[in-house]
């Protein structure tokens, strides 16, 4: 989230607290918040279980063998072994650069004399790349226009089979939830859908009934699915830019307020190819990366912030609607490298 949101959110927390224990509730509002925080830490952490053990034993096995008091030498040897565990998670070979400078850094001031120091020093790399590179702080919440501007407008796009339309039905369950207007998903989200007409073929008509649908209705938001289709392309992603066209003749110009790229955590590294050819030719907001419960390849999702710039706004940990969660850097390495 960016800052302004960040405080938004905490001036709401402090809020709901003071009117917990004016009602009497403090004690069990404590206990609610608790349950949250723990329940977010959790589906991070049993979302990222498969990469964690795969990349956790491969650590193992290398601290094990190092002898870090041995000298530069001994300490070249084990950075040599990291590189080629990191790059085998799909940290991508520029991050894994990034990552063993600062581990380099830290050894020549004398910071790293044990395996635990390895770790936390690995641990705070991957985090400051993501805070660095990851939109304003590294936590980029999904952008909410002001009330009475018209309706928040997220386009979702992707290829064939990333979960495009299940996150949809869970992004409309979470705005609907939060107070937010919005065929089975919709149904199950309990939102208007705005689906072609009989003989209509041009996905840019849909989009223009749907923009005339919400501003005549006051709709607080609208999500436009996309059909799948590959980032090569280029008649698909030629009629992409005509939805993105048709919202901005609704907005005196400017174009939908979110376009996340939605990608399957099991696709590893190739991820960072479609998301530079989808953001060049239709200009990418954030990513949405779905199935991270899935694979052993989460390691991905750094090199795509690092190389891009673009920050991940959401990750899918599970199945259930409430497992689309807001992505958190600190938690996700956390998840990712383990203690």
């Amino acid at each position: 989230m960016g800052v302004g949101e960040f405080f938004k959110r905490a001036a709401k927390e402090r809020a709901d607290a003071w009117e917990a224990l004016r009602s009497g509730r403090g004690l069990d509002y404590a206990k609610e918040k608790a349950a949250r925080d723990l329940g977010t830490v959790k589906k991070f952490s049993d979302g990222l279980a498969k990469s964690r053990e795969a990349l956790a034993r491969d650590l193992t096995r290398v601290l094990d063998s190092s002898t870090l008091g041995g000298g530069s030498k001994n300490l070249d040897a084990t950075l040599a072994q990291l590189e080629e565990v990191l790059i085998m998670s799909d940290l991508g070979v520029d991050t894994v650069d990034s990552v063993l400078a600062d581990l380099r850094a830290d050894a020549k001031a004398a910071r790293l004399t044990s395996r635990e120091d390895i770790t936390t020093c690995l641990k705070d790399s991957l985090v400051r790349i993501l805070l660095r590179r990851g939109g304003q702080d590294g936590v980029a919440g999904l952008a909410v226009r002001p009330e009475g501007e018209g309706p928040t407008v997220v386009v979702v796009i992707g290829a064939n089979g990333m979960g495009k339309t299940t996150t949809i039905g869970k992004l409309a369950t979470r705005y609907r939830r939060e107070g937010k207007t919005l065929q089975a998903w919709g149904e199950r989200a309990n939102a208007a859908v705005v689906v072609p007409k009989t003989g209509q073929k041009s996905a840019a008509g849909v989009c223009y009934d749907a923009m005339a649908q919400a501003v005549r209705d006051g709709v607080d938001v609208v999500i436009m699915d996309t059909s799948g289709r590959l980032h090569t392309n280029i008649n698909l992603m030629g009629e992409l830019k005509k939805i993105v066209g048709v919202v901005s003749k609704f907005r005196d110009g400017s174009g939908p307020d979110e376009v996340l790229l939605v990608v399957d955590a099991s696709i590893g590294r190739n991820a960072v190819a479609q998301a530079r050819t989808w953001s060049d030719e239709v200009g990418v907001s954030g990513l949405v990366v779905t199935k991270l419960d899935g694979t052993a390849r989460a390691g991905f999702v750094v090199s795509v912030v690092d190389e891009l710039g673009l920050p991940v706004k959401l990750v899918g940990v599970g199945e259930s609607v409430d497992d689309l969660r807001d992505f958190d850097p600190v938690l996700f390495v956390e998840g990712l490298v383990g203690s």
